[in-house]
């Protein structure tokens, strides 16, 4: 090992280095190891969550659909305190009504349109909008992120 510290080599700097960089020419110096980069071990995945994904997929169509508020319970149109919501199954009808709530952008990235979901959400359960407003902000993107499916058309239909 060479050390270009110019007070320990003389006064003289080695040339083309930078003085504080020590440069390695030392054979016994053993080179450092290079990593091993390789494929990545595959996560574990526990069996309650692969039996929780099947039933989850199994579960996509059954109606009616039910979201658990974990934030706060709201009131229902009866003014009880709910911590579940129901939704009965869409129609074509709520699209013409409420509106269809998602929609895709130029870029093919999907939207929620707000106003629509709420409106959505409201008509399929069964409550009033004010209550749906009245929402945990997390309960409700539960709810909206659960219908949306029900409002994408399926491309199979095209063939």
């Amino acid at each position: 090992m060479t050390d270009v510290n110019p007070q320990s080599n003389g006064g003289q700097p080695a040339p083309n280095i930078r003085e504080g960089f020590v440069v390695m020419d030392d054979p016994s110096v053993p080179p450092m190891p290079k990593p091993e980069i390789g494929p990545a071990e595959a996560p574990e995945v526990s069996e309650p969550e692969v039996a929780a994904a099947a039933a989850a997929k199994l579960q996509i169509d059954k109606w009616p659909v039910k979201v658990k508020l974990m934030h706060k319970p709201i009131r229902d149109t009866k003014n009880n305190l709910i911590n579940e919501v129901s939704f009965r199954e869409p129609s074509a009808r709520d699209i013409v009504t409420m509106g269809n709530p998602v929609r895709f952008d130029t870029n093919g990235e999907m939207i929620i349109d707000e106003k629509k979901m709420t409106a959505v959400i409201g008509g399929l359960a069964m409550l009033f909008e004010n209550d749906v407003l009245a929402m945990d902000p997390r309960d409700w993107n539960s709810c909206a992120y659960r219908l949306r499916p029900f409002f994408l058309p399926d491309p199979r239909g095209w063939l």
